[in-house]
């Protein structure tokens, strides 16, 4: 009669060969690297979106100051025939730019809307520069 071993080592087909662990370890390496970049990543923009928030927030904050009479007088800009305000804000330097225009009438002919109504009316257009950064806002007072 004629036995066959079955496996030389009682349970070596139930573990992991030395090569498959290796590509397992690799596999899980270089999914933790990927993770890891996309994590930074995200954080970075999170800075970033943070950082033009608050500026932004600055801006707003100036611009109200503007609406609410708080800065000092302005300058008036013969040039232009409009008006300037300089000065700093939070210790850095602004420069704000007012101009009149005129605009189409946003409720001009719209139902319910004064049939008289103007076509066209005055806005201010404000020109904030601070910190690098231009932003145009408009007024209608």
């Amino acid at each position: 009669m004629i036995h066959f071993r079955r496996n030389t080592f009682p349970g070596a087909r139930r573990a992991f060969t030395l090569l498959e662990a290796i590509v397992a370890l690799a596999l899980m390496t270089m999914i933790l690297v990927a993770s890891l970049e996309l994590r930074v990543q995200s954080m970075r923009t999170g800075t970033d979106i943070g950082q033009a928030s608050r500026e932004m927030r600055q801006i707003e904050a100036l611009f109200d100051m503007l609406i609410n009479r708080t800065l000092p007088e302005p300058v008036r800009d013969v040039a232009t025939s409009g008006y300037v305000w300089r000065g700093d804000h939070l210790g850095q330097p602004y420069i704000i730019t007012r101009q009149r225009e005129e605009v189409d009438n946003p409720v001009a002919g719209l139902d319910g809307a004064n049939i008289d109504s103007q076509p066209q009316v005055s806005v201010f257009r404000y020109i904030i520069t601070y910190q690098g950064e231009q932003v145009t806002m408009v007024w209608h007072r």
